[in-house]
């Protein structure tokens, strides 16, 4: 085996007959290692400080591995370092390869990592993040000594199999919030709106005044994706046209206000759950829970997923509808040794230092 390495986004647009075969004879492929969630995030995404690096494994004159990666400059002081890591931000991170052919998929993934290390002048970290530790690159990592110590758990990304439920059952694990769903229907006259189109413009700004509202009360940390204009120029990209897209709203039908929402992808009957918002006025009625047990009494009758996955994230309210969770890993290796990265480190320091007294 061989490699290519993409790194214009020409070339890369180029591979997008092929990325989609690779997607549909690999069965560990999610939403976030499609060709069209890749593309979009990197025609909006990508600014100055990115490169991509893109490792194509070719066997018999065909592309049989894809790793879709970038190497990142982050600046630190007066050092830019450059980073290895996956194009985008997505909630499960993996390599694509192809299946049909009863390859070994541990030699494609050596021929990836030859390219990188054969690449070493061009980066001076990895970091991968989000690596699923049921994925072929997971068992790659675990059974390698080298590897093994620089692959370390991250955080769960909790789920919901459907399958597994009655529908008694589901509707049997709400059933201490049913005060708050009983309350709702007595006061609210709603609409319950599933809809595949592009609605990133409205719920943007339930979810930008929900995370305003909640940092004057004194919530710290809260931030909003939809805050950041090429995050929205990428989902508008994403959404349009976009039938693999789902969206659940609530409408207040008295004044047509979005009480909440819940939106994410489909794919291979799996609903990727990515945003959830609500409008802070309708607090007091725990619209999140409520807004899943709608979701989920409309699964059971039209059957849309199998599986709702509700991404990464170690919250209770996702662990009081689940006690399923995927672990998540991530690789990090450093170029130089820990002794160089101090020496490099403290150089960087003394001559920041001295810039400000120069300044002075």
């Amino acid at each position: 085996m061989n490699y290519k390495i993409v790194n214009d986004k020409t070339s890369f647009y180029d591979l997008k007959k092929t990325w989609n075969s690779l997607e549909d004879s690999d069965p560990q492929v999610t939403y976030f290692s499609t060709f069209k969630y890749f593309y979009s995030w990197a025609i909006e995404k990508f600014n100055a400080n990115n490169n991509l690096f893109i490792i194509c494994v070719i066997h018999n004159n065909e592309i049989v591995g894809i790793a879709p990666l970038q190497i990142e400059r982050v600046k630190k002081l007066f050092i830019v370092n450059k980073v290895v890591k996956f194009i985008s931000k997505g909630d499960y991170n993996n390599f694509i390869f192809r299946h049909d052919l009863n390859l070994d998929i541990e030699n494609i993934i050596s021929t990836i990592f030859k390219a990188i290390n054969e690449n070493k002048k061009l980066w001076d970290e990895i970091y991968l993040p989000l690596i699923s530790s049921n994925s072929f690159l997971s068992h790659y990592f675990l059974k390698r000594n080298n590897l093994n110590k620089n692959f370390k758990f991250l955080i769960e990304s909790p789920y919901l199999d459907i399958r597994d439920y009655s529908a008694k059952k589901l509707l049997d694990i709400f059933k201490t919030k049913r005060k708050f769903y009983n309350k709702f229907l007595n006061d609210i006259d709603f609409d319950f709106i599933i809809t595949h189109k592009n609605v990133v413009d409205e719920i943007s700004k339930i979810h930008i005044k929900q995370k305003t509202i909640m940092s004057r009360s004194g919530v710290k940390g809260r931030r909003s994706y939809y805050e950041d204009k090429n995050m929205v120029s990428f989902l508008n990209k994403l959404y349009t046209r976009n039938k693999n897209c789902l969206t659940y709203i609530l409408k207040d039908k008295k004044n047509d206000n979005i009480i909440g929402y819940e939106t994410g992808y489909i794919h291979k009957n799996i609903f990727h759950s990515y945003n959830v918002g609500f409008d802070p006025l309708y607090s007091k009625y725990r619209v999140g829970v409520l807004l899943k047990r709608m979701i989920i009494e409309h699964n059971i009758s039209n059957n849309i997923w199998d599986i709702i996955d509700m991404g990464p994230g170690r919250y209770d309210w996702k662990f009081f509808l689940t006690s399923s969770f995927n672990s998540m890993y991530y690789y990090s290796e450093k170029k130089y040794q820990s002794g160089q990265t101090k020496y490099f480190l403290k150089l960087n320091i003394f001559f920041y230092y001295l810039l400000r007294i120069i300044k002075m």
